[in-house]
């Protein structure tokens, strides 16, 4: 009986984490945005190519990437491309590419539009690595932008995730500089299966414990 009760725990620990609502860890949402101050994404009229990200360091639990949520521009009258992904830390700036968003594209004229960013393959975020969640926009002359909230509002990590910032690169990701823009940014993870299998086990053991 205790073998079959087991069992049954483990065969339901992936249809669980699968349903389980996913969890803001990182987020400055909602919030009142506003597009006077703005990130540039992408080839910009002054010549250079602009990236953004921000970045979070992962607590003791590893979690699984649901969507990252932020504000969208576009100045232009067509559409564009946003690209990006999560890209490992590489002395306290993003580093190589780990796992990109879906394509996304932001429509001709748009002011600040929700969108949600997601990964259709998957991604686990490993317990205590560091983390950066960057956009980019098109090689080509654009006006692409990611907005930031009235008041200004650092995100706030929720659990024992850490906020490490956001990091601007003008030069297509050559260089690096830190910056108090806080665009708007939502990201959403829930339980890796591994975890949520581990904590299956530990309630498991107390019940039995209390039996």
């Amino acid at each position: 009986m205790t073998n079959l009760r087991l069992c049954l725990i483990f065969a339901l620990v992936p249809a669980a984490a699968a349903a389980a609502a996913a969890d803001p860890i990182l987020s400055n949402l909602p919030g009142n945005v506003r597009t006077s101050v703005t990130t540039s994404l992408g080839l910009g009229v002054d010549g250079n190519h602009r990236s953004k990200a921000v970045g979070l360091t992962m607590g003791a639990q590893s979690l699984d990437f649901v969507s990252m949520v932020v504000h969208l521009g576009n100045g232009d009258d067509f559409a564009n491309s946003v690209f990006g992904g999560i890209y490992g830390d590489d002395g306290g700036n993003p580093g190589a590419l780990l796992a990109a968003f879906d394509s996304a594209s932001v429509s001709a004229g748009a002011v600040a539009e929700q969108f949600t960013l997601t990964i259709s393959d998957g991604f686990t975020l490993q317990a205590g690595v560091s983390y950066w969640f960057l956009l980019d926009g098109p090689d080509v002359l654009n006006n692409l932008y990611w907005p930031d909230l009235i008041p200004a509002t650092p995100p706030t990590a929720f659990g024992d995730v850490t906020y490490d910032g956001y990091r601007f690169s003008a030069d297509n990701m050559n260089n690096w500089v830190n910056s108090s823009i806080f665009n708007t940014v939502q990201i959403n993870a829930v339980p890796a299966p591994a975890g949520a299998a581990v904590f299956a086990l530990a309630a498991f053991a107390a019940a039995r414990r209390r039996r």
